[in-house]
């Protein structure tokens, strides 16, 4: 992605037929660089730091501290926001736009630990009148069903809440195949998370801790779990709906409030196909929503000692229609700390963010003295894989 992303940025300039077009691609390319090395530098810390296009052995670079890489990805990203439209329509869904820029460099000042900076860029994003909450919760997951439904019926994607996704389609089939998720054009169509996290793969399931994290009374857990006994409904209503029993579910049990019980996780689930346990699904993945925006504004403004302002973005998400949960009074910067993990947590789990979040958390210190640290005395880092510093000698 970085080399791709470079060679547009250096040869954009080659193209004079639509100026407007060009910069816009260049916008593009810099935000999906940016994403790469956000990634890069959150989980591997210095890397090399490629601007232009590598094109034999004597290009290579060695690392670059991350403070130089943190550098890059904000520079990259105001320059998408300046440059990127407010919103898209019609075939144009799901390209990058401005919110989108601004709500990733929000996320990276913010593990940088600028949440000054971090509340502005966000805050440009909350007051753009482009995003809110949409009242059904399930609705950012599933092109499939909606809450409360006794069928299943058109989702919601590209819907108010959404800031940026990627779009999958239907194939239509329970097969698995690699050319699905391989590289070009008419791959990666569909997505097969829907395997990943189904009933017979099992290959990521939830916690314990992360299921004694929701509350009792939030709707949200059942929002996002399935469970043994619950019942799956037939794509269009057309056959009678399926009870789940222990059988189906090829996981091991897990515990919440004391209750052992096999569960799997519901978001991006597709409900029940002929063959639910290998479907892969064309339900679009959700990488930034507003809900999100909101979360992380609360953590800002609980770091820059304005608890109460982090309780009204917390009550916000807590009051969505589908969830309505209490809202909270926060008068300490601890307890807003303790208030946003946990709504992180119910809100956002399987969402691919929790990562950065806990890294970001045990870096100011908040595990073990917020919450225990689930891996205490382990690295926050991955090592370099043997491929890139074989490859690569001037990495060392």
């Amino acid at each position: 992605m970085i080399n791709r992303a470079n060679v547009v940025i250096s040869k954009a300039g080659d193209v004079n037929d639509n100026t407007a077009l060009g910069d816009r691609l260049v916008g593009e390319a810099k935000f999906l660089r940016a994403w790469a090395y956000f990634e890069l530098v959150s989980m591997w810390g210095d890397v090399p730091l490629y601007l232009t296009p590598v094109s034999s052995v004597s290009d290579f670079k060695p690392k670059s501290p991350a403070a130089d890489i943190y550098n890059a990805i904000t520079t990259d990203l105001k320059d998408a926001a300046a440059i990127l439209p407010l919103k898209y329509s019609g075939g144009d869904l799901g390209r990058i736009t401005k919110g989108a820029a601004n709500t990733l460099l929000g996320r990276v000042l913010m593990q940088k630990g600028d949440y000054a900076g971090a509340k502005t860029a966000l805050l440009l994003v909350y007051n753009s009148g482009q995003y809110s909450l949409v009242p059904n919760f399930s609705d950012n997951f599933t092109g499939d069903v909606k809450e409360g439904s006794t069928v299943l019926t058109t989702g919601s994607e590209f819907n108010a809440e959404s800031i940026f996704e990627v779009a999958f389609v239907d194939r239509g089939d329970d097969d698995f195949n690699w050319a699905y998720i391989g590289e070009g054009a008419t791959a990666a169509t569909t997505t097969v998370r829907n395997q990943e996290y189904g009933p017979v793969w099992g290959n990521v399931i939830p916690s314990d801790a992360l299921l004694n994290e929701f509350e009792l009374t939030d709707p949200r857990y059942k929002f996002t779990f399935w469970e043994v006994g619950e019942k799956m409904l037939t794509k269009g209503g057309t056959v009678a709906g399926v009870t789940i029993t222990p059988a189906d579910l090829n996981v091991d049990a897990s515990i919440r409030n004391g209750v052992s019980m096999k569960r799997i996780f519901k978001k991006y689930s597709i409900l029940d196909w002929r063959n639910p346990s290998y479907h892969p699904g064309g339900v679009n993945q959700r990488m930034m929503r507003f809900a999100d925006v909101l979360l992380m504004l609360a953590e800002c403004e609980a770091e820059v000692g304005t608890p109460g302002q982090a309780a009204i973005y917390i009550n916000l998400v807590r009051a969505r229609p589908s969830v309505n949960m209490p809202g909270v009074v926060l008068t300490t910067k601890e307890q807003a700390l303790k208030a946003v993990m946990h709504e992180r947590l119910v809100e956002l789990s399987g969402e691919e963010v929790n990562n950065i979040d806990i890294l970001r958390w045990r870096g100011k210190g908040y595990y073990p003295s917020l919450r225990p640290d689930p891996k205490a005395g382990q690295t926050s880092l991955f090592p370099i894989p043997f491929a890139e510093t074989s490859t690569n000698p001037e990495i060392q």
